[in-house]
């Protein structure tokens, strides 16, 4: 392979005072053609421009080269989308596919892959902390883990650009995200979850409320649990399965990591909440008789069918109206379970395994600020030894 440089001649019989190139690259297997690659007035020397042959060259002996090409970053990412939909979860894969049409690609979407630099990103991200398009429609920015998911997308996507032979480099790894804020957490204290629970007691759902708070389960959990991972006699129970909306669409899915697939212990009040519960589904298939659908999941619909996400939370918001208490989601019923647990002293590393979390380091930035007392605690035992009378 060799290369070429040169000035365009001017009419006047001067020269341009940039410079072109020209590399031979041997023959195209497919056509049997000579390739070359050609930059016209490019460079703005004679030495810039040998520089750039000898490294071209280098890159293509190789196989480092890319070709120039001018696929747009929109495009790419509508025709990555499909291509991952195998890879991931449903629920994951429709979060994709909102971030980049209502993020992504409005900001981007015009972009050449091959020309985007890490300050397109880093405006992407503030502009996206100033004035994203938030799903609830409220004003304001997105939080910094929604953007740090952004962040973990254009990864994604542009690791498998440069594997697909688009781009040299991913950019997006030389761009830091904005670093996680602690967003202010909303729970219960012990009085609002006794006071919810109490009101809950009449209502057809009351196990799953209390099965929420005392487990710190995550509703698609919840609503996925079946009686066959439901052990009473020995008090315990398996998240095996989910049950999550996709386009409104009630999906099964496993959890999404290993450690979200885990055995709880139930205590005996929460063991006798679930007894009385599975003899009131009893009754309620009797008086279907054989209308009932027999899904097989702990926590259905008065004929037997699984009871849609949706419908939970708004069942949720209408509890928390009659009964008086702060308004909170569904979710952070998991968060007002690990804030008392950890009130109440349970060590962190069992609050964690419970929670499903993949490392006890996640439970503690998220849950740490709610362990009163404890640098104290720790503070008196280490004095105690090294202060103690020998």
């Amino acid at each position: 392979m060799k290369g070429r440089v040169w000035r365009r001649p001017k009419p006047d019989g001067t020269f341009y005072d940039t410079w072109s190139v020209v590399i031979d690259a041997g023959v195209d297997p497919e056509t049997g053609k000579r390739k070359q690659l050609t930059k016209s007035n490019c460079f703005k020397s004679e030495k810039e421009a040998w520089r750039w042959i000898r490294s071209t060259l280098s890159e293509m002996d190789r196989g480092e080269y890319v070709p120039p090409n001018s696929i747009l970053l929109g495009d790419y990412l509508r025709e990555w989308l499909p291509g991952v939909r195998s890879q991931v979860k449903a629920s994951t894969h429709l979060g994709y596919s909102s971030l980049v049409n209502r993020q992504i690609i409005p900001r981007l979407g015009k972009v050449a892959v091959q020309d985007l630099k890490p300050t397109h990103l880093r405006k992407l991200y503030a502009d996206l902390a100033e004035d994203g398009s938030r799903k609830d429609g409220r004003p304001g920015g997105l939080s910094t883990r929604t953007i740090r998911y952004v962040h973990t997308l254009l990864c994604l996507a542009l690791r498998d650009a440069v594997t697909d032979g688009l781009v040299q480099r991913n950019v997006a790894q030389l761009v830091r995200p904005p670093k996680l804020r602690q967003e202010e957490m909303r729970c219960w204290d012990g009085q609002e979850a006794k006071r919810f629970l109490a009101h809950a007691r009449s209502d057809r759902l009351w196990a799953a409320w209390a099965l929420a708070l005392c487990t710190g389960m995550r509703q698609s959990e919840i609503l996925g649990l079946r009686w066959t991972d439901v052990d009473l006699d020995n008090g315990r129970l398996t998240v095996q399965q989910t049950l999550t909306s996709i386009g409104y669409q009630p999906t099964f899915e496993t959890p999404k990591s290993d450690s979200g697939c885990r055995t709880l212990d139930l205590d005996p009040q929460t063991v006798r909440i679930l007894r009385e519960h599975r003899r009131s589904q009893a009754e309620e298939r009797l008086a279907w008789g054989p209308s009932y659908v027999d899904s097989g999941l702990v926590f259905t619909r008065e004929n037997g069918e699984l009871v849609h996400p949706n419908a939970l939370a708004r069942r949720f918001s209408s509890l928390i109206k009659e009964s008086g208490v702060s308004k909170i989601r569904f979710h952070d019923l998991r968060h007002t379970s690990a804030s008392l647990a950890l009130q109440a002293g349970v060590n962190i590393l069992v609050v964690s395994k419970r929670l499903g979390h993949a490392s006890v380091s996640f439970t503690l930035d998220t849950y740490g600020h709610l362990m009163p007392g404890q640098q104290a605690e720790a503070a008196a035992r280490l004095a105690s030894i090294l202060y103690a009378s020998p």
